[in-house]
This record gives structure tokens, C-alpha cells and sequence, in this order.
């Protein structure tokens, strides 16, 4: 994957390193696992009137419409007839939700036609 990295040139947040690191880890290696090679990922990094807004994007394999809340459950895995080729425990993306709810954020998942999925993280001012 090659990832692209638009953000602005300082921007601060009260957070500890190592929650921001958990999340931006846990997110691109999911969207690592989960795309082709050579696929392109796109990380943004902004603020806006109330949040600091965290944008990952990929073209990988998506996630179904009706699983975009189970995604967030311990140990769960979309795609089990994959589960094995691919490495995971399914703890990674419900770790990011926890991180996210202590600094009193949000997650929003959403589709990335016309494949892969986005995730929205919202950490509040």
C-alpha cells in the first residue's frame, strides 16, 4: 500500500502518544490487511470548528453495510473464509473505539466507492 499524508503543518490535540499511535497503527494496518498491493491508502488529518477529524480511506475489500457496527465487537471478523490467510486477532478495531470513546470521540464507518471503506474519527475540542 502506499499511503498519502495530507495534514496540516502543526496541529495540536491533548492526547496521550501512545492512544494516537494505537489508533493510527490498529486503522492502516487494517486497511494494509484488507487492500491489494500497490493499493493506495489516504490519511488526513484535520481540525475543524468542534473535532479533530482523522480521515483513513482505502480500496481494500470493504465491509458490509449491516456488519459496520460489529466490526467494533472483540474478536470479530467479517470475512471468516478469509480469516485464516489473513493475520488478526479482530481486537484491533475494537481497541480504536475504546481509545476514541475515552477522549469522548466518535467512529463513523462508511463505504468507499466504488470499494474499500473509510473511517471517520471525531475527537472533540
Amino acid at each position: 500500500c502506499s499511503i498519502d499524508l495530507l495534514c496540516p503543518v502543526k496541529l495540536f490535540y491533548p492526547i496521550e502518544l501512545k492512544d494516537f499511535r494505537l489508533i493510527i497503527h490498529n486503522l492502516l494496518d487494517n486497511a494494509a490487511k484488507y487492500s491489494k498491493d500497490n493499493i493506495k491508502v489516504t490519511v488526513e488529518l484535520e481540525k475543524d470548528d468542534k473535532n479533530l477529524v482523522l480521515i483513513v480511506k482505502d480500496q481494500g475489500i470493504g465491509i458490509k453495510k449491516e456488519n459496520h457496527d460489529k466490526i467494533f465487537d472483540r474478536f470479530y471478523r467479517e470475512d471468516q473464509a478469509h480469516s485464516s490467510k489473513i493475520k488478526g486477532t479482530g481486537i484491533g478495531l475494537a481497541i480504536v473505539k475504546e481509545i476514541i470513546e475515552k477522549y469522548h470521540g466518535k467512529i463513523i464507518v462508511t463505504a468507499n466507492l466504488p470499494k474499500g471503506i473509510i473511517f471517520k474519527v471525531e475527537l472533540p475540542l
